[in-house]
This record gives C-alpha cells, structure tokens and sequence, in this order.
C-alpha cells in the first residue's frame, strides 16, 4: 500500500512522496518538490516539481536528521501527486448524496 506522506526538511523544503522507513533513514520514491507561488491576481498557488529531475532512479534514501517533520497530504494533493508522478489512482470525492446500485 502507498504511504504518501509530505516532510519538510531542515532547509526548508517540503517534499512529497511514497515514504518507507528504516532505522535510520527514509526512502522516497518518485519524490516531488512542493512550490507555492503568488500568481498574478495576488493570490497563491500550488504546484509538485519532480524531485529527482535529472536522475534515472526516481528513489532515495535521506537520514531522519534531516527531517523536521511529516503529515499526511489531504485528498486533492494526494490525488495531484499521484496522478502526475504516483500510481496515477484518484479519489473521487464524495459529496454524500450518491445512491447505491442495486439490483
């Protein structure tokens, strides 16, 4: 199962990814950068930038020393990330008034 969980580092930078842990260490896989931006109305943005953009192997290990913290993506990052450098599953919202087939 994926465990995709967003950290941000001592520099600064917060990285999305599908996280395993060990001792000490941590591996991503198909890491993204996370960037927020003001657009041109003043207003901010959100966008995921391959990590590892000039690399072949899209995993890496980082010491836990590195990491200040980790939290879980709500359902619209988790569905952009995964649909762009994941396993490209998103889902769907539900608004509660979906009525189930039955036969």
């Amino acid at each position: 199962m994926d465990n995709i969980l967003i950290i941000r580092l001592i520099s600064g930078e917060e990285v999305i990814a599908n996280m395993s842990l060990s001792e000490s260490s941590v591996t991503l896989k198909a890491p993204a950068s996370i960037i927020i931006q003001a657009g041109r109305d003043g207003r901010q943005s959100m966008g995921l930038a391959d990590y590892l953009m000039f690399a072949d192997n899209k995993e890496i290990r980082i010491s836990t020393q590195h990491i200040l913290f980790s939290y879980e993506p709500n359902a619209d990052l988790r569905n952009a990330y995964n649909s762009a450098f994941g396993s490209g599953i998103v889902v769907a919202k539900t608004t509660g008034n979906i009525i189930p087939f039955s036969k």
